[in-house]
């Protein structure tokens, strides 16, 4: 059942994600995808591990294995922190030239286009289609959900965390409960 919660809920995000692109809601759509990278590292993490940790190791087992994202798991870190704390490409970790600033295409354009003004410009960036960051994510959740089937342990500790996640109540089964046991609520 809690393996059903996340393809559910992670589902949920990534979709939301391909819609904000084709509304040309790119910044909705970055917070989307690099909360989902969060989530997923986050599954397991091990006792007192920081957020950082946990991200790079999903991010290299699941992310980078593709050709599809010229960059490393540090990188991608300090732009999930840039987009998610400031909505910039800044970070700790590329103003302490410790990872090189992410910067993004979408729609028709191509990141190559991107890599090469930025290669004009002398600035040494990282350039990613938001949809292949996108598609990374969806086909590492993939990988990761096909571990966990032949993984028993991990699958039981996904589980555990899982079951933690929020869930929701339709108003109907509320409303039904209220009713077996005395009634709608006192005002």
């Amino acid at each position: 059942m809690a393996l059903e919660a996340l393809d559910a809920q992670i589902g949920e995000l990534l979709a939301g994600a391909e819609r904000c692109l084709s509304d040309k809601q790119t910044l909705a759509a970055l917070v989307l995808i690099y909360a989902s990278i969060d989530i997923m590292g986050s599954l397991e993490r091990a006792e007192g591990e920081g957020t950082r940790k946990s991200f790079i190791r999903w991010a290299d087992a699941y992310l980078l294995p593709r050709d599809s994202l010229p960059c490393t798991s540090l990188e991608l870190y300090a732009a999930r922190c840039g987009v998610l704390h400031t909505l910039t490409a800044d970070a700790d970790l590329t103003r302490e030239g410790k990872a090189r600033r992410i910067l993004y295409s979408w729609g028709t354009a191509q990141a190559d286009e991107l890599r090469e003004v930025s290669r004009r410009l002398k600035k040494d960036v990282v350039s990613i289609h938001i949809g292949d960051l996108r598609q990374a994510v969806v086909d590492g959740v993939a990988a990761y959900r096909r571990d966990l089937e032949h993984d028993s342990a991990r699958r039981a500790a996904v589980e555990r965390q899982v079951a933690q996640w929020f869930t929701f109540l339709p108003v109907e089964v509320a409303r039904a409960f209220l009713e077996r046991t005395g009634g709608k609520p006192a005002a």
